[in-house]
């Protein structure tokens, strides 16, 4: 049920965003194009973003919508591959983009050390 919730949470956020930002309209000949960088993170964040993403391809389907999804890392999964919980990329496709979705950082593989998965979390939300 607690995966449902977050699914239904970036569901409503995303497409409040891109849908609400926007006048899209059902089979419309202009398309609009938006760029989405994904953080699945780490824990059940993978699973969740990639059902947020499902529901946001049925979104494009209808309506004249085109996403295009950026995969970065943030977080645990982040550390583990280049020591820093936001690498550079990471920061830079988060700037650059017109929405970021993401799933969840941390877990207790990473612990409570100087550099920790939500220290990433605190940087996007500086933006």
């Amino acid at each position: 049920m607690a995966a449902q919730s977050l699914i239904r949470m970036h569901y409503d956020i995303l497409a409040n965003f891109l849908i609400g930002s926007t006048n899209l309209h059902l089979f419309s000949s202009a398309m609009v194009k938006k760029t989405v960088c994904v953080f699945a993170g780490d824990g059940v964040g993978p699973e969740v973003t990639a059902e947020a993403i499902k529901i946001l391809n049925v979104i494009e389907k209808a309506t004249d919508l085109e996403i295009d999804f950026q995969h970065k890392l943030m977080g645990g999964c982040a550390i583990d591959a280049t020591g820093n919980p936001l690498p550079d990329d990471s920061l830079a496709c988060a700037k650059a983009a017109d929405a970021v979705l993401l799933g969840a950082v941390g877990g207790p593989k990473w612990g409570t050390g100087k550099v920790r998965p939500e220290q990433g979390i605190y940087l996007i939300c500086l933006l």
